[in-house]
Parts: structure tokens; sequence; C-alpha cells
């Protein structure tokens, strides 16, 4: 079953809407964060996919960002699961990546 999960202690949020900039977890983190968005990379200069949105200096801090889609966490893990394809341009990347690399024939 999916699930929105804090991206620090793995708590379920039950709320059908978006978590408001404000949310906080009840452990206190941030609930609209770049740690619990589906576009955010945890790794590289680069952290968010989703082109044309403010950089973030904090991924974990509260932000404004209106590019903001919860993460659904498809394992049942504690922690969310980043899902390669669940970004607008996840899928894109992954497909550019195999055509650059392809082997000719």
């Amino acid at each position: 079953m999916s699930q929105r999960k804090c991206h620090h202690c793995g708590a379920v949020y039950k709320d059908a809407a978006a978590p408001g900039f404000n949310n906080l977890c009840a452990c206190g983190a941030s609930l609209h964060s770049c740690a619990n968005c589906v576009h955010f990379v945890p790794r590289g200069k680069l952290w968010c996919l989703k082109p044309g949105v403010p950089v973030i200096r904090d991924p974990n801090a509260s932000n404004r960002c209106e590019g903001f889609e919860f993460l659904m966490d498809h394992h049942g893990g504690n922690a969310p699961a980043r899902d390669p394809g669940a970004g607008q341009r996840g899928g894109d990347a992954l497909q550019r990546w195999n055509d650059l690399f392809k082997p000719e024939n």
C-alpha cells in the first residue's frame, strides 16, 4: 500500500491534502520540504529534478516551493523509497541515459 511518510521518522501522513508550508511531523521535521518531495535527489549538486523551481539550501527545512509533490512510499518501510521514475523527469532522464549508452549493433 502506498503511503506518504515523514522523511525523518517514517510516520505516516494521513491528511488527503498536501502539507502546508509550516506543517511539522510529530517528530518536529518539516513535512513540506525537499526531502519529502518526489523531485528530490539526495545526492550531487543538483537536488531537484523539476525545472524552474527555486534553489533550496537545506533540503530538510520547510520551504515555499510550489513544485512540491509528496513522495509516496511504495515499499512499506520506515523511510520513503526513491523511485527513479517517480518525478516528472525521472523516467525521461533514465531513458536519455539508456539512449546515450546503448550498444551499437
